[in-house]
């Protein structure tokens, strides 16, 4: 009898280490095929391909996903630069333009002085996406537009991205910015917006983060403030 739940452990064992060395291969498997690099290098050969076979908008759009993949997954380092922000949300755009049809006039006002000044990775694009998606897409008039500007203001950077879109609830929209509430950031409501807002505010401090001004029916102007810290190594600037 003794020998026999010996025998019967080691089996469970085996078979209970056996599943475990299965999931283990299946994890690993899945993790080769989601692989960043895997998926970069994907996108590159499916653009030169496509660039060989005479398809530019094909290959840009696969140049501009594996620019976007590269740039968002890429968490070496919180700290970004300005110009490598806009090279993120121009690829963003171009995106959207091909899905979409471009139907948006964009206004970039990118003062040079700024170009080196450093931010937190991923700030302007919720912004524009938020533009965009809330802003923008179910107006009809024929003259959308989108504005981004950055400048020096005193010793801060101010970016400011605005729309003459459907325009929202700036009051509300504000006291949530002030209030900060960290489970309702980590809830995902709103993630955009609040994320950021966030971000900012750990980092430099209350002071700074996001403003909103809008209009119904008229637009909305999103300002983003922090403070003006420019970077002397360029050396790691990301030619997306």
């Amino acid at each position: 009898f003794n020998s026999m739940t010996t025998q019967i452990k080691n089996l469970i064992t085996q078979v209970y280490e056996g599943r475990i060395s299965q999931k283990e291969s299946e994890m690993r498997a899945l993790r080769a095929q989601i692989n960043p690099h895997f998926l970069y290098n994907t996108l590159d050969t499916m653009s030169g391909i496509a660039n060989a076979q005479n398809c530019p908008m094909v290959s840009g759009m696969c140049h501009s996903l594996s620019a976007i993949f590269r740039y968002s997954l890429n968490m070496t380092d919180e700290l970004s630069t300005v110009q490598n922000e806009m090279a993120h949300v121009r690829n963003y755009l171009y995106v959207m333009d091909v899905r979409n049809g471009s139907t948006i006039a964009y206004d970039y006002q990118i003062d040079s002085d700024t170009l080196a000044d450093q931010m937190p990775r991923i700030c302007i694009q919720p912004v524009v996406e938020n533009a965009l998606t809330h802003g923008l897409r179910n107006v009809r008039r024929k003259d959308k537009k989108l504005l981004i500007r950055s400048e020096h203001v005193n010793e801060n950077l101010v970016i400011t991205i605005q729309d003459n879109g459907a325009g929202m609830d700036a009051e509300s929209m504000n006291r949530l910015l002030d209030q900060n509430d960290m489970k309702r950031v980590e809830s995902g409501i709103s993630i955009g917006i609040l994320n950021v807002n966030a971000r900012l505010k750990r980092l430099f401090g209350e002071k700074y983060g996001l403003h909103i001004e809008s209009t119904a029916g008229e637009g909305t102007t999103v300002t983003i403030t922090v403070p003006a810290v420019s970077t002397e190594n360029s050396g790691d600037m990301e030619n997306v």
